[in-house]
C-alpha cells in the first residue's frame, strides 16, 4: 500500500438553513469512510465550540448503528451554527455520501431499531452457518463446501461493514483495516456464490463448458477485492468501477444460467433464483433510497443484508430440498439394483432347474439306447437307435444346457448297469 500522504480533505456545514433548536441535543451522523483520521468541530453562536479528534483506532468509540459513526454536540443556551469535518487520507470513492444532523432523540428510535435489526440478522446467519457445516462434515455433499463459504462471506461482511465488530472488539483494527475485510469478503462471496450455482444445480442441467465457465467466471471477484484493499489513490474510482463492472457481469452470468436450468426443469435453480432475487430487491431499495425515490429508515437501511440473510435460508431449504432428491434417485436406483438382481437370481435358477429337468430324460434316452443297442436288432433298427443316442448327447452337450448345469451343479441321473462302449453303427 501506498505510504500515506497525511492529506485532509474538509467539508463546512453552515447550519441556518437546518434551524437547530437552543437548547436540545443534535448528533452529526457519518457513514464510516475508509479514512485514517477525522475531526469535527461544532461552532456555537455564542462562540464556544466542541470538537472531536480521531485516530485509526477511534471510529469504534463512535459507532452508533449500522455503518454509521455519530458525534455528540451536547444542549447549550446557544445554537450549532457551522460544523466543520475533516477527513483524513480518505479514499475518494463516494466521499460524504451520507451525512445528517439530526436531533439525539430522533436517532435514539432510529438506534434501537438498527440494533434489533441486525442482531437478528447476525444470529440467523450465525444459526445457518453452524447448521450447514454440521450438515457438510456429515452428509458431505459437494455443494454444501460452497453453500458454507457463501454464508460464511455474508457473515463476515455484515459483522464488518454494519459495525458489530467495532461493537464488541472496539480499537483491535482500524476503520481502514475494517474496510479491507468487508470488500475481501464481497470477492469471496463473489466466487463461492458462482461456484456454488455451478455445483449446486442438477448434473446433466448446464453443458460442461458452461459449468467450467461459471467456475472461472468467480475468480476476477476475488483478484479485484484484493487489488482493491491494496490500491489508494488517483486509482481507486476506477477499481470501484471495475468491481461494479464484475458485479453486473456476475448478475448477467446467474440470469444466463438461471434462464437454462429453469426450463429444464431444475429444481434447484428455482430455489436459486428466490433466494438470489431477495438481495437484488435489497439493493434495489437501497439505490431508490439513495435518490430520494423512497423515504429513509432502518428497513430501507438493512435491506441488504435482510435480503442477504433470506437468501441463506431459501438456498437452505434449497439444500435440504435437493438432498432429499438425491436420496430418492439414490433410493430409486438401490431398488432397481435389486430388482434387476432378483430377476437374474430368477432366470439364473428358472434355468438350473429347466435344465436338471432336461438332462435327466436325457440321460435315461441315452442309457437306454446304449442298452437298446446291445440287443439283436437289424441295421436299420441300430441306425434308428444310434441316431437317438447322438441327439440326445448333442441337446445334452448345448452350451446353454451345459453351462447352466455347471452353475447349478443339478445331479445327474446314473444308471446303475454300465453303459456299452461298442460302436454302434455295425455294418
Amino acid at each position: 500500500m501506498p505510504a500515506p500522504s497525511h492529506e485532509t480533505v474538509w467539508l463546512s456545514i453552515d447550519t441556518a438553513e437546518l434551524s437547530p433548536e437552543i437548547g436540545t441535543e443534535y448528533k452529526l451522523v457519518l457513514f464510516r469512510h475508509w479514512v485514517e483520521g477525522a475531526t469535527v468541530r461544532f461552532q456555537y453562536s455564542d462562540g464556544t465550540a466542541v470538537g472531536y479528534d480521531l485516530g485509526p483506532y477511534d471510529f469504534d468509540k463512535h459507532w452508533s448503528v449500522g455503518n454509521f459513526v455519530t458525534f455528540d454536540a451536547p444542549a447549550r443556551e446557544s445554537a450549532v451554527e457551522h460544523i466543520y469535518l475533516g477527513l483524513d487520507n480518505p479514499s475518494s470513492i463516494k466521499l460524504f455520501r451520507q451525512l445528517n444532523f439530526v436531533k439525539a432523540t430522533d436517532w435514539q428510535q432510529r438506534e434501537v431499531t438498527g440494533h434489533l435489526i441486525i442482531s437478528l440478522i447476525i444470529g440467523g446467519l450465525f444459526a445457518m452457518l453452524l447448521y450447514n457445516i454440521s450438515l457438510a462434515t456429515t452428509l458431505r455433499f459437494g455443494f454444501h463446501l460452497q453453500y458454507c463459504l457463501f454464508v460464511f462471506s455474508i457473515f463476515v461482511y455484515t459483522v464488518m461493514a454494519y459495525g458489530v465488530f467495532a461493537y464488541f472488539m472496539p480499537g483491535v483494527l482500524t476503520v481502514g483495516q475494517q474496510m479491507n475485510i468487508t470488500i475481501l469478503a464481497l470477492g469471496l462471496n463473489g466466487i463461492s456464490g458462482l461456484l456454488f450455482l455451478s455445483a449446486f444445480i442438477e448434473k446433466g442441467i448446464f453443458p460442461n463448458w458452461w459449468n467450467r465457465f461459471i467456475v472461472w467466471a468467480g475468480v476476477p471477484f476475488v483478484l479485484c477485492s484484493i487489488l482493491y484493499v491494496t490500491a489508494r489513490g488517483w486509482h481507486a474510482d476506477t477499481i470501484d468501477l471495475a468491481f461494479n463492472l464484475l458485479a453486473l457481469g456476475g448478475i448477467l452470468v446467474i440470469l444466463i444460467s438461471l434462464i437454462i436450468a429453469i426450463p429444464r426443469g431444475s429444481r434447484s435453480a428455482v430455489f436459486y433464483a428466490a433466494g438470489w432475487l431477495l438481495p437484488v430487491f435489497g439493493v434495489t431499495i437501497r439505490i431508490l433510497r439513495g435518490l430520494d425515490v423512497i423515504p429513509h429508515s432502518a428497513l430501507t437501511e438493512f435491506a441488504m443484508p435482510i435480503g442477504m440473510a433470506l437468501e441463506t435460508v431459501i438456498l437452505s431449504l434449497g439444500i435440504a430440498d435437493r438432498i432429499s432428491q438425491i436420496r430418492r434417485e439414490r433410493d430409486a436406483a438401490q431398488i432397481a439394483t435389486q430388482e434387476a438382481k432378483a430377476a437374474n437370481e430368477a432366470k439364473s435358477n428358472f434355468l438350473a432347474r429347466m435344465s436338471h429337468e432336461i438332462r435327466t430324460p436325457l440321460n435315461a434316452i441315452i442309457g437306454l439306447s446304449e442298452l437298446t443297442a446291445t440287443t439283436d436288432l437289424n441295421d436299420k433298427q441300430r441306425s434308428y437307435v444310434g441316431n437317438i443316442k447322438h441327439r440326445a448327447i448333442s441337446c445334452s452337450h448345448s452350451s446353454t444346457i451345459s453351462s447352466t448345469s455347471r452353475k447349478s451343479k443339478p445331479a445327474s441321473w446314473t444308471l446303475s448297469a454300465p453303459l456299452s462302449t461298442q460302436p454302434l453303427f455295425l455294418k
